[in-house]
């Protein structure tokens, strides 16, 4: 299992729940197979567009609004920054969050 960056933290997470989960009931277990059981669930929590589903449907459940993120793009436009939001996300999906961040 490669934990790497940012994005290696949900899983890093889950598979420490996980593990934990099976220590404290005496659930025997297969490590190997552990780690590959929960990235195969992250993945496909990734890619099947389940997340981002379940966070456009509630965004007040999943995303926290800074304050002062509409006046620090405003500002930033009026001073003549070009900017741009580069992600992996669907549109629908980066666009719901910004129109609730905003």
């Amino acid at each position: 299992i490669i934990l790497n960056d940012l994005f290696s933290l949900s899983e890093a997470c889950l598979l420490a729940d996980v593990v934990q989960l099976a220590i404290d009931a005496d659930i025997p277990f297969d490590p190997a197979a552990l780690a590959a059981d929960v990235s195969s669930a992250i993945s496909w929590v990734h890619l099947s567009g389940a997340l981002h589903d379940t966070v456009a449907a509630d965004p007040t459940q999943y995303l926290e609004p800074s304050p002062r993120l509409g006046e620090m793009l405003e500002q930033a436009r009026l001073s003549g920054k070009k900017l741009f939001l580069m992600t992996n996300s669907s549109f629908a999906f980066a666009d719901a969050g910004m129109r609730f961040l905003l």
